[in-house]
């Protein structure tokens, strides 16, 4: 069995993706780069986490929500230019997000990203 380098795959990743822990997406004729979760860091995963956990215990609302969820998937300096591409569209930032997650599992042929629609809401 050979082994699985992930070196390579990672260098692999950012030769045809352009990153290798963030995927392209187009908003009102912007490309914003989100994180892949599936690439992220144990600090990155373990803050998702808690903001999924903390939304379904009542402790955050889905304002709260919504702004934690753009501060973990887009850079700092993109995060209000996102949003104000998505409310110029009229299209939740949120929302946005989960279509960028789901596309980029369906294009890459990943595990679907459809179980955090259970946990994150939709408009």
């Amino acid at each position: 069995m050979k082994a699985l380098n992930i070196d390579q795959m990672l260098q692999k990743r950012r030769e045809e993706v352009g990153s290798k822990d963030r995927f392209p997406v187009i908003v009102n004729a912007t490309t914003f780069w989100l994180k892949d979760p599936t690439i992220a860091s144990r600090e990155w995963n373990d803050h998702l986490a808690d903001a999924q956990r903390n939304f379904k215990d009542g402790v955050y609302d889905e304002t709260q929500l919504r702004e934690i969820m753009v501060d973990l998937y887009l850079a700092e300096d993109k995060q209000q230019e996102f949003v104000d591409a998505c409310d110029a569209i009229e299209i939740d930032p949120f929302l946005a997000i989960q279509m960028g997650l789901q596309n980029q599992a369906d294009e890459s042929g990943k595990k679907s990203y459809r179980k955090f629609s259970k946990i994150i809401p939709t408009p």
